[in-house]
């Protein structure tokens, strides 16, 4: 036996059998490169995703500098997201064509038939084509957004929210995460649908923990309020306040550079 594990550790020294570091430099580098000139600057309008701070809401809506950051490994965690919503939201949409109690619906078609005039539709969704997400802008609000889909499940609308994470983070998981709150209040208060559902996913083993999260109008008077608050800063052209976030939002802010100078 000991002289089996001395011959596994002499093979595993050999270099026919280490990483290719040339190779991984190469892929690394070319991810990251691609991906920054595919990158587009953000519109100057707010977005639900950032409504956790004042000051990253400021810092979009008047053009500052964005950095994002570009390593391969976010890349490839944001691409994996992607593929698993589309996954996802094609599961969903069979579901209903199967004759179970739930629909996907055409988010415009939605807009249109409860005369949200507010809303213009950017980009259409297309479910029959494969196209699940809809992105929108709400006037009243200077808001942009991608919605992952709108559900009647059982004659109940819910607006459609999924989020891939670590097995780590998916075996703590016992509600929906507060950094997701904001985003969930923003899109409640501009499509006027009060229950979110969130499908959260373990990304290693792809299972499911759904989570039903129903705003009320205290928190869209919340968001409107912060909103509001954001524009006067905008109009007196003051930096908010830093206000007490935590690291995480930090650490992943592409105004980070801008805010540690400020």
């Amino acid at each position: 036996m000991a002289r089996n594990l001395k011959g596994l550790f002499k093979l595993m020294e050999l270099d026919s059998i280490t990483p290719d570091k040339s190779l991984l430099h190469d892929l690394t580098k070319f991810i990251e490169e691609d991906n920054l000139k595919h990158q587009r600057m953000p519109s100057k309008t707010y977005s639900p995703s950032s409504m956790n701070c004042i000051r990253n809401m400021y810092y979009k809506v008047t053009g500052a500098t964005s950095y994002p950051n570009n390593n391969y490994g976010l890349v490839g965690i944001c691409d994996s997201g992607s593929s698993r919503h589309e996954s996802l939201q094609r599961i969903i949409y069979k579901m209903g064509k199967s004759g179970l109690d739930i629909e996907y619906v055409n988010v415009g078609d939605y807009i249109r038939s409860r005369g949200l005039t507010d809303i213009s539709i950017i980009s259409e969704c297309e479910p029959s084509k494969g196209k699940f997400e809809t992105k929108l802008f709400s006037n009243k609000y200077n808001m942009s957004f991608l919605v992952d889909g709108i559900i009647r499940y059982k004659g109940v609308y819910y607006i459609l929210e999924i989020k891939t994470e670590s097995t780590f983070k998916f075996n703590a998981r016992k509600g929906v995460d507060d950094k997701h709150l904001m985003q969930a209040k923003s899109y409640a208060m501009v499509l006027e649908i009060d229950k979110v559902m969130f499908l959260y996913e373990n990304r290693d083993i792809c299972l499911l923990k759904p989570f039903i999260l129903e705003v009320t109008q205290d928190d869209k008077i919340m968001v409107i309020n912060l909103i509001k608050s954001c524009n006067n800063y905008v109009k007196i052209e003051s930096v908010p306040p830093k206000p007490e976030v935590s690291d995480k939002i930090c650490t992943y802010c592409n105004y980070a550079k801008q805010c540690a100078g400020e």
